[in-house]
Order: C-alpha cells, then structure tokens, then sequence
C-alpha cells in the first residue's frame, strides 16, 4: 500500500468483514465531511427504504453542503416525505434505536430527524406527517 492508499474494512448490516482499498481522492466519495458525526449516515439510511432514506440524508446534511443550500436540501427532504406518504411501502428493516439517536445527535435537524423512528413502529403516516409539518414551519422561517 503506498501512502495515498488507505483500508476500509466494515459490513455492519451484514457482519461481514470486507475490505476495500481507496485514495485519498475518493475519500471524500466515502466519507463526505456534511454527513460527518459520531455515526456515517450510510450506517443508518441503509435501514430506510428509498423515500425516507433520501429525507433523512438531505434532512442530515442540510446546509452543510458547498453546492446545496440549506432550504434546498429541506425541500427535498420534504418532497420525499410526501412521496413517501402516497407510497404503500411498509418498513420491514429492523434499526438499532441507540445508533439512530447517536446518528441524529448534533444534527441541526435532530428533532425532525428523530421523528423517522416511528416508520420503524408502524406509524408511518403520523411519522411523515408530523415530519412534514415540522420541515414546512421551517421553511416558512428560512
């Protein structure tokens, strides 16, 4: 390996333990500095199908990317959680709770974000729409 080269090696989803070699190019591919925290946010969204994953991601990365502005990223977010409604996709992935939370954790929409674990317990049309009304107030304040 020479010094432009580094390992990943992790499969949590799946406990297998792969290895994949980047550059110091393709890091910022692998670990995009607006999603940073104490947990990846593909660690969490994986869990998520379509529609709420991209909500979660534009909801966690929300003014922290050069290119996309911050009401940018919540209208986004917003379209996803009312396609997500019309849908009759049903959660069936299992999430660990205490991950989600460290996830949310220091994101400056952490209470809209966390609202998601209710699509984990069967109450999806009460989870997007309180997610909605919350990220619609916002807007409206931006």
């Amino acid at each position: 390996m020479n010094k432009d080269e580094f390992f990943i090696s992790c499969d949590e989803a799946t406990g297998k333990d792969i290895s994949v070699k980047y550059t110091y190019e393709q890091e910022e591919i692998v670990h995009p500095p607006y999603y940073g925290g104490a947990i990846e946010a593909i660690e969490v969204l994986r869990y998520f199908s379509f529609d709420p994953g991209n909500a979660l991601k534009y909801l966690a990365r929300a003014g922290k990317k050069d290119i996309s502005p911050e009401k940018k990223d919540l209208r986004k977010a917003l379209f996803y959680l009312k396609d997500y409604l019309k849908s009759d996709v049903v959660e069936t992935k299992t999430i660990d709770v205490d991950k989600f939370k460290l996830f949310a954790k220091g994101k400056k929409y952490k209470y809209i974000i966390e609202i998601a674990l209710l699509f984990k317990f069967g109450d999806k049309d009460s989870a997007c729409k309180s997610m909605i009304k919350s990220l619609e107030y916002t807007l409206s304040k931006l």
